[in-house]
């Protein structure tokens, strides 16, 4: 079984990723495996070693996509099921190599509060910009995730519950 959670930076992936992890499951955040992601500017430019080392000065934003071809070699390596937490922004061409996908919601509240409150490893969204494109992205992945009737869980809910959830979905 491959499941995939996704959401947009703030949901809580990496600490849901850990926590399962903590609990027996493989569970991993796409944004640690290895050769998954490359940064590519909106004209296609790669700059992964420039995001990487932090030197990257670009005018546009450089967006995290997900190599495709990796990720399906990385999913057929898998000993048993695997859950990714991720979000790139070509995830929806990565959807069709998961069993089941699912997608951690919050409302704009409570994405406001955790941007205020952020106790991230990196720097992603102190700067407005990322915060605005952020919320902008989160609107769009809740109608999407509607209209493709992707399970939305409660990113707020206790992880007992998502773990619940998802722990469900794998005996599926």
């Amino acid at each position: 079984m491959k499941i995939l959670v996704l959401g947009i930076p703030f949901a809580g992936k990496t600490y849901m990723s850990g926590y399962m992890k903590n609990h027996g499951y493989n569970a991993v955040d796409g944004d640690y495996i290895e050769g998954l992601s490359k940064f590519v500017t909106r004209s296609g430019a790669d700059v992964t070693p420039a995001v990487k080392d932090s030197t990257y000065k670009g005018k546009a934003a450089a967006n995290r996509i997900w190599k495709l071809d990796f990720l399906e070699q990385y999913l057929n390596s898998q000993p048993d099921s695997v859950i990714i937490f991720g979000w790139a922004a070509n995830i929806t061409d990565s959807l069709i190599l998961f069993d089941k996908i699912f997608y951690l919601g919050l409302t704009q509240k409570e994405l406001a509060y955790r941007f205020k409150h952020n106790e991230r490893e990196h720097d992603y969204g102190k700067a407005l910009s990322q915060r605005l494109r952020t919320k902008a992205a989160h609107k769009k992945w809740l109608r999407i995730a509607r209209h493709k009737r992707i399970p939305i869980i409660k990113a707020t809910a206790p992880p007992a519950h998502i773990e619940g959830v998802l722990s469900e979905a794998l005996r599926g």
